[in-house]
């Protein structure tokens, strides 16, 4: 998939002729991913670039974070869903409560663990469902985003039980392309790090520091910030290819490098898409599910089914470019008689919607085909659980402690505590009587405080 400009017109035939073909068949779903929009740099440059500190404390968001300018990326975003699927489509109801006849919410937010990922989904929402949206008595229309603790988010990466499989890679790396590359490039780094005032591609894990470094050229350009004394667009350029190809390099190298990068994002959307299709689908299921996450879950996604980005002016790599901020992959499922197809889109607020077409399937990519392309290729890797070994047990096995005497048993590892049985004595058995009968004329006073209490309130309305 190629998005030059020399190549807009070419696209907007394409374009055209998708609509044309899919003119008599129905849209069920819609499901998009997006890379959040612009950042903050990470805390690591504040030691990797010293000099360039003034910049760093210029941004007024914390660190890692997305930026006002971010922000507004995504919400532009949001306006392009609505123009094109609320006002062109008519596929999206105007409110996310959905139709007036039948009100349920439409869409689904999901975001990757990544403070950055959940703010951009709101941000988004911000231009699908703009001020004067919301229910009646209130303007604004907030969402529900989801969002899984880091350590149990799996769908966007499988950082966490892959982390081993992930460090071994990285080391081997390291030791060859990485090395190669960074050789190739010493030049520019050499004259980043008189700029910086440090050496910062020498350390343990180079590749992570230039992405850091780059990343905050970058994101100084966003914001608008002066560019680090002595810096040039020359130097930004170099660097910016050199990241980029140990970003590709080092994930994306083999089929199984792939999988274990973009964890069960792919059994998800594979998941949903049949959902969608299903003939016993309830209708009041949200028609839109939008995912919010990163750069390396997109690009490695495309590798998965097929296509490689790739915007003008951006540095490039084996045929493929970095990602703007806020691009956005959209699927469409549609069906036509019986059947189903899925047309995949991209945009971002830098670039045209331009439609896209796999290397191994038709522009309307019949459903069938198209999970078959993503299923194939887990089947020859095996899924990520198994690359990383990853199969945690959720019903422990139960655990009994054989004993000589009588004594308390523990289960499940201290979860549940037996008593001992012994033969109660007759004191025992006046003493649990007592008890009883106390315990019943305590429950009794409680059930009385509590339904004059209930009883006190029930003239007060839920706010």
């Amino acid at each position: 998939m190629r998005i030059p400009a020399i190549l807009a017109a070419i696209a907007s035939l394409m374009l055209s002729a998708v609509i044309a073909d899919s003119a008599d068949s129905e849209l069920v779903m819609l499901i998009s991913l997006s890379r959040h929009g612009s950042r903050a740099p990470n805390p690591t440059v504040k030691t990797h670039c010293p000099n360039n500190l003034p910049n760093v404390e210029a941004y007024s968001v914390p660190l890692e974070q997305l930026t006002e300018r971010g922000m507004e990326q995504m919400e532009k975003v949001g306006d392009h869903i609505r123009e094109v699927y609320v006002n062109e489509k008519g596929f999206l109801s105007r409110t996310f409560n959905g139709p007036e006849d039948d009100p349920h919410f439409e869409g689904y937010f999901r975001a990757d663990a990544a403070n950055r990922c959940g703010q951009s989904a709101v941000s988004m929402s911000y231009g699908l469902y703009p001020e004067g949206t919301g229910p009646d008595g209130y303007p604004r229309q907030p969402i529900p985003v989801y969002m899984q603790l880091s350590e149990n988010e799996h769908d966007f990466t499988a950082n966490g039980p892959c982390w081993p499989v992930i460090s071994a890679n990285n080391r081997a790396y390291l030791k060859g392309g990485a090395a190669v590359a960074i050789e190739k490039h010493r030049k520019t780094l050499e004259a980043l790090a008189d700029i910086c005032g440090k050496v910062f591609y020498t350390g343990i894990d180079p590749v992570t520091a230039i992405k850091d470094v780059n990343d905050m050229f970058l994101f100084d350009q966003d914001e608008g910030h002066d560019p680090t004394p002595g810096l040039t667009s020359e130097l930004v350029k170099d660097v910016s290819e050199l990241a980029f190809q140990h970003l590709i390099e080092r994930l994306y190298s083999t089929p199984t490098q792939i999988t274990v990068a973009i964890g069960g994002f792919p059994q998800l959307l594979v998941r949903n898409l049949l959902e969608g299709a299903s003939l016993n689908r309830n209708p009041e299921n949200p028609k839109y599910l939008s995912y919010h996450g990163h750069r390396e879950l997109m690009h490695g996604l495309g590798f998965m089914m097929g296509m490689k980005f790739n915007f003008e002016g951006l540095s490039q790599y084996n045929g493929s470019t970095p990602l703007h901020p806020a691009s956005t992959l959209f699927f469409e499922l549609h069906r036509k008689g019986g059947d189903h197809f899925v047309q995949l889109f991209v945009w971002s607020p830098f670039s045209p919607r331009t439609a896209v077409k796999l290397d191994t399937c038709e522009l309307n990519c019949p459903l069938d085909d198209f999970t078959a392309i993503i299923e194939n290729h887990i089947q020859s890797t095996g899924p990520w659980q198994d690359i990383c070994d990853y199969h945690p047990v959720n019903v422990p096995a139960v655990k009994t402690v054989k004993t000589v005497k009588p004594m308390n048993v523990v289960v499940n590892d201290a979860t549940i505590v037996e008593a001992k049985k012994e033969a109660p004595t007759e004191s025992t058995s006046a003493l649990w009587s007592m008890l009883t009968a106390g315990g019943l004329v305590a429950l009794g006073a409680v059930g009385a405080t509590t339904y004059n209490r209930y009883m006190n309130r029930r003239g007060y309305q839920s706010v």
